[in-house]
């Protein structure tokens, strides 16, 4: 006698039990890849941040002084040389454009930042801050200067 065969598929069920788990192993990952991404802001800005500052010094060595203020994603011929190419016209890893700032009153003679930064993450401003300075961002070389709106600076020279 043939025993009865059945189908050798999936039920309902077993589906919708697979679904759910893969579900609630997503919702309990996205913490996880969201502070992978903000490590990865934080890494990228405190390296181009630096590659900016770096630059300036080398071009106030070499020329003598600091190059002229410009507006935040502009800046002197000569100092694009220093950077990479096309690194004042690409968005910072946090928005905005990189922006120099010489001698303009507010207690220092150089700095290097983030200009026209529309909506700042104070947190992410605040990691950024541990990786390269003291972790408070009103002290230390790596600030958050009030005029404008606010923008993150690194003081090169007070």
């Amino acid at each position: 006698m043939n025993s009865p065969s059945y189908d050798k598929g999936f039920s309902i069920i077993e589906i919708l039990i697979a679904v759910m788990i893969i579900g609630i192993l997503s919702v309990l990952s996205m913490p996880a890849l969201q502070r992978a991404r903000d490590n990865s802001l934080v890494a990228s800005f405190a390296n181009d941040i630096r590659q900016f500052s770096s630059a300036v010094n080398t071009y106030a060595m070499e020329q003598g002084q600091y190059p002229p203020d410009a507006a935040p994603g502009k800046a002197n011929e000569t100092l694009k040389t220093y950077l990479p190419t096309g690194f004042m016209d690409k968005v910072t890893p946090i928005g905005g454009l990189w922006d120099i700032d010489i001698a303009s009153g507010a207690g220092y003679a150089a700095a290097v930042g983030v200009g026209n930064l529309s909506s700042p993450d104070i947190e992410l401003i605040v990691r950024i801050d541990f990786a390269i300075d003291d972790g408070n961002i009103v002290t230390g070389d790596f600030r958050w200067l009030p005029f404008g709106g606010g923008r993150p600076y690194l003081i090169i020279e007070e």
